[in-house]
């Protein structure tokens, strides 16, 4: 399961993907060590693919999010991943919600999506059907000043973040 108060690391901000990618601030050590865990934990699991799943029950277990956020990506990257181990993480709630694990999230799905078994496949796309969080919407929208969050609003927002779920495997889509 998704670790739910875990802190909140920032890796997101100062490492915006796991995998290489000209978005990543090179941030010294910090930079270097996500580097370091992502290749090492790449190498032992191209080794013998056997050990995935004692690698990401490992990564896991950490507390920060940049672990979790290592462990997508290697399930992403290794071959001939057990289904159960990618379809536990894809319909994860916490983590379909996580912000801050969003980019490696989205690209597991969107490897994986036709992968699924329909009744999961489903799950997912009735979560981006039910929509996002009203509550969550109207209370962030109520910290501006001045601004009473309408139905309109909402819809409006509905719209636009189904519109970018969907996006993160619309090759895929029924």
């Amino acid at each position: 399961r998704a670790m739910e108060g875990a802190p909140d690391d920032n890796s997101w901000i100062w490492r915006p993907a796991v995998e290489d990618h000209p978005q990543n601030h090179p941030h010294g050590i910090l930079d270097s060590l996500v580097t370091c865990v992502r290749d090492t934990a790449a190498t032992i699991v191209g080794k013998d693919n056997n050990l995935l799943s004692i690698v990401v029950e490992r990564l896991e277990s950490r507390p920060w999010l940049i672990f979790w956020r290592i462990s997508l990506h290697l399930i992403r990257k290794t071959k001939d991943v057990p289904l159960e181990v990618i379809s536990k993480r894809l319909t994860d709630r916490t983590l379909f919600d996580d912000s801050n694990r969003r980019h490696e999230y989205a690209l597991l799905l969107e490897y994986f999506f036709k992968s699924l078994p329909e009744v999961q496949k489903k799950m997912i796309l009735g979560w981006i059907n039910d929509g996002p969080d009203i509550d969550k919407f109207m209370r962030t929208e109520e910290k501006f000043p001045g601004k009473k969050p309408t139905n309109e609003d909402f819809e409006r927002y509905r719209k636009y973040w189904q519109r970018d779920r969907l996006s993160w495997f619309e090759d895929s889509l029924p």
